[in-house]
């Protein structure tokens, strides 16, 4: 094929479509998830018979283009201010490229084009300088003054012009070069008649309307909606919290004393937005596109990532519909930020602000570990033993919490089960209770008291980003307190406590006499977490304790209730 065989097809894209309304120009607006202009690029491209296609673009528009084109193999030209400038200045790239035989000009505001019209005009050219889709006009045409009807207009011999405008390429290209540039023209098919060339018609299509005003785009979104599926995905993700580190949240840089320490700059909001949009799209997750290993995002902004997820979505055509983030944490308040993160995220994902939703909550103090699917709370009824001020009796041990113990043993034994306990608040209390029965080591495997965060970690293996992530006084810590005692055993079932006895060491969120507990039994599913959260008071660390033995005790027992 010679170049001057080809059929080239010139898209002109360069203007600013103030009618359609937004700040968007209407090529670059989003149609069921997929720009006007790839729309009508995908359109000419899958006809087969276009040899290639220019894009004719606005001063500044190329970066934009490229990105809602993706992969697509375009070539771009600089336009000028008026729509036959910029056909004129694609007109002359292609012949500074060595010319074509053919060309089609097509409006990208005119996105839905069938292959039948590029068919019936590429066959009118085989006997005609030029040829152009119209549709006759079927409805009253009548003139109009101050708001009143003036004079009827014959409908007889009068069409609605369309585009694709196809030319014999040298005819069209000398017929622009001739046109007087202080006159503009209404289209092509007008410069090549005043040149003195006939311009044959073609059938045109209802579906190849212009978009021009708002309800043309909403219309377009009805017509193509039936074609989409809905997909829905879902992202999570956590770090754990450090200092001397900067805390972004949905985009967004969140006043606080710690921030999130990760490889880029762990803003978990916009990760697991990218994750939820990568899984609709069953492309991986963000670590598979954008691996730790990969020196290059260290300490990179996640606008990226999410800039990039967005961007696959529109080259798989789809649309997003709705964000809906929820973000976990006990501090700082998201209030205050909500609006600014829903701005950035839509800004960042080229949607209306009304798409997307920003939510905040709180674990009620209840650190959950990263990994569980489901949480199951054991609410414990109201502790039938009296409360010890003093935690003394004339024995060892109080009388409660002895019996409680013996109970214990006896029940355990009868149930063929050993059990372990991991202690932190309690500092052994309950396995001093244990010990007081006689016989009990054949039921009692082992106790492991570990007051430090560096002992959980070393002697009942529990994570160090758990413990710097929730803290040591969370059902986290505890779930991961009782598996390392069963790990480190030979029992059957542990029980794990942890808590703030006091006098002193209390937060507002974590005041004296706040008590975690934990249940694990060997050979469970780890996704069932037996745990509650109770708050003693601040009745006195002995009772403290001792309440916390009495409830640990309790949680031993096989009879216990089902969670």
């Amino acid at each position: 094929m010679t170049e001057n065989s080809k059929t080239i097809a010139l898209l002109v894209a360069a203007g600013q479509g103030n009618r359609a309304g937004g700040d968007t120009p209407k090529q670059f607006r989003l149609v069921a998830g997929k720009a006007v202009l790839a729309h009508a690029y995908d359109a000419l491209a899958a006809h087969g018979g276009m040899d290639a296609i220019h894009i004719v673009l606005g001063a500044g528009q190329e970066d934009t283009a490229r990105n809602l084109l993706g992969d697509r193999a375009a070539s771009f030209i600089e336009g000028a201010d008026s729509r036959r400038g910029s056909v004129r200045a694609g007109l002359e790239s292609i012949a500074a490229m060595g010319g074509a035989e053919r060309v089609l000009i097509h409006d990208a505001a005119r996105p839905f084009l069938p292959g039948a019209v590029i068919d019936r005009l590429l066959h009118a050219l085989d006997g005609a300088p030029g040829a152009i889709p119209a549709l006759p006009v079927a409805d009253t045409l009548v003139r109009g003054m101050d708001g009143r009807i003036a004079d009827g207009v014959p409908r007889d011999g009068l069409f609605r012009v369309q585009t694709p405008q196809a030319f014999r390429f040298a005819t069209i290209m000398a017929a622009h070069r001739a046109w007087d540039v202080a006159r503009e023209a209404t289209d092509d098919a007008q410069i090549l008649r005043a040149a003195g060339h006939d311009v044959m018609m073609v059938d045109g299509d209802e579906g190849l309307e212009k978009l021009t005003y708002p309800q043309d785009f909403a219309r377009a979104e009805a017509r193509l909606a039936p074609a989409m599926t809905v997909r829905v995905g879902m992202g999570y993700d956590v770090h754990r919290l450090a200092a001397d580190e900067l805390l972004w949240l949905g985009g967004v840089l969140v006043p606080h004393d710690r921030g999130l320490a990760g490889h880029s700059d762990a803003d978990v909001a916009l990760h697991a937005i990218v994750d939820a949009l990568l899984g609709a799209l069953a492309e991986g997750d963000i670590g598979s596109h954008f691996p730790p290993s990969d020196a290059q995002w260290r300490g990179a902004s996640s606008d990226r990532f999410l800039a990039y997820a967005g961007e696959r979505v529109v080259a798989r055509g789809g649309r997003i519909d709705h964000i809906d983030l929820t973000i976990i944490c006990e501090a700082p308040k998201i209030g205050p930020h909500r609006d600014a993160m829903r701005t950035r995220i839509a800004t960042i994902l080229a949607v209306p602000i009304d798409r997307v939703s920003v939510k905040a909550t709180t674990t009620e103090r209840l650190a959950l570990p990263g990994g569980a699917k489901v949480l199951r709370r054991r609410r414990l009824p109201p502790s039938p033993f009296p409360r010890y001020p003093d935690a003394m009796t004339d024995t060892l041990l109080p009388t409660a919490l002895v019996e409680l113990a013996e109970k214990v043993i006896i029940a355990n034994r009868r149930a063929g089960r050993t059990i372990a306990v991991a202690e932190s608040c309690t500092g052994g209390l309950v396995s001093a209770a244990l010990t007081e029965i006689a016989g009990s080591s054949d039921v009692f495997e082992a106790g492991f008291v570990t007051y430090s965060n560096n002992m959980k970690a070393e002697i009942l293996k529990v994570s160090h980003d758990v413990l710097e992530t929730f803290g040591a006084v969370s059902i986290a810590t505890a779930w991961a307190m009782a598996q390392g005692a069963l790990k480190q055993s030979r029992a059957h079932v542990a029980v794990a406590i942890t808590g703030v006895a006091g006098p002193g060491g209390g937060t507002e969120q974590k005041p004296v006499g706040t008590v975690v507990f934990a249940r694990a039994e060997r050979g469970g599913s780890p996704d069932k977490i037996v745990a509650d959260l109770r708050h003693f008071g601040d009745m006195g660390r002995g009772g403290v304790r001792l309440q916390a033995a009495l409830c640990a005790l309790e949680l031993l027992l096989p009879d216990s209730p089902a969670p």
